[in-house]
Formats: C-alpha cells, structure tokens, sequence
C-alpha cells in the first residue's frame, strides 16, 4: 500500500513539474514514464489516458495553491500583505517558465481549465471577502466603487492576461499579474493603505 501511493505520488509531482515547465499539450505520456522511471503498462493502470493524468494533475494543483493560501491567511498579517504574498507564492510556484502551459490548457483541454479556474475563482473570491472585510475594519480600504464590481474587474483582467490580450503592453505576464493586483490596491485603499503598501513592496519585487 505504502509503494501504490508512493508510485502515485511520484507520478503527480513529476506529470506536474513537467506539465507546468514544458506545456500541457507538449508533455506526452512518454516523457511522464521516461522521467518517473516507471513501465507505460504502470501508468496506464492508473491514468488511462492524458485528460485523466492532466485533471489529476490540476486537483493536486488546486489542493497545493489552497494549502499555501491558508499558510498565509492564519498568519494574520496586514491585509495588503496578505494579498502580495498570496500573489507572491502563487507566481512562485507556476514559476517563469508556466507560460506555454497556461496557454496550452486553455486551448487545448478547455474542459479541464474550465473546472481549474472555477475552484479557483471560488477559492481566491473568499480570501477577497474576507480579506477586504478586515481591510475597512483597520481602515486600510475604502470602496469608492461598488465592491463586486472591482473583484470581477480584477478577475476579468487576470483572465484576459492569461488569454494574451495585453501582450501589446507587456509580453511578461509576471509583469501584467502584479500590475493588476496594483491597480485593486489603489483602488480600494486609504491613504494609509497606500502608505504601508508603498513600504513594503519592494520586498514582493514590485
């Protein structure tokens, strides 16, 4: 039992760093057996084919993402820094390098990103809530706009740079991820927000 699941898991974190370095649809399931070191009879026992693999591969995305999102969520820290780490650890794990899996995801397993970017959605639109609830409480934030209105504008834009519609301003989309969350920042901070972000975000390369 302990070697099926060490089997599986080696599995998932191999299919995982190769599918985000590489691209969803360039990583065969060839390259995952050459690299895990395992027999293609093994892996299609498990995985009976790449849709199945790649949907596990972004649950354990998703599980990943959410683990370190609540790390930093029970460290309380100041609601402006809790949005730049969260940021800051998600662009830490897709790395510079995740590009052309984004892009293969989207276009070529459609279905599979759809699901991703559901859970996502949901996961990110809680911390949000309640990270902006605590924001006003220490008077950090003020809503010169309707509040939902912004979250969906903030979502949308992250969309469209991940599809490459701001590719005319930037083709780093590192880049356009902190400039988006930037621009919520300043929309919904006091001046003391802006203070204490302005602080600190040297320290989160922005």
């Amino acid at each position: 039992m302990i070697y099926i699941c060490s089997v599986n898991c080696k599995i998932i974190d191999t299919a995982t760093q190769l599918f985000i370095t590489n691209g969803a649809k360039t990583i065969t399931m060839d390259d995952v057996c050459t690299h895990c070191g395992i027999s293609k009879k093994t892996l299609y026992q498990k995985y009976s084919n790449k849709e199945q693999l790649l949907s596990e591969v972004m649950c354990h995305i998703s599980n990943t993402i959410d683990a370190k999102i609540q790390e930093i969520v029970v460290m309380k820290l100041n609601p402006i820094e809790e949005l730049l780490m969260t940021q800051h650890q998600i662009l830490k794990f897709f790395n510079s390098d995740s590009h052309a899996f984004t892009y293969q995801l989207n276009r070529y397993y459609p279905e599979i990103c759809s699901d991703f970017k559901s859970q996502k959605f949901k996961k990110l639109n809680l911390l949000l809530s309640q990270n902006f609830i605590r924001g006003k409480e220490l008077g950090l934030y003020a809503f010169p706009v309707d509040e939902c209105f912004l979250v969906h504008a903030f979502f949308t834009s992250d969309k469209a740079i991940k599809n490459g519609e701001f590719d005319a301003v930037s083709s780093d989309i590192n880049y356009l991820v902190k400039q988006n969350l930037i621009v919520l920042i300043h929309c919904i901070s006091t001046q003391l927000g802006i203070q204490f972000f302005n602080s600190i975000k040297s320290k989160y390369e922005l």
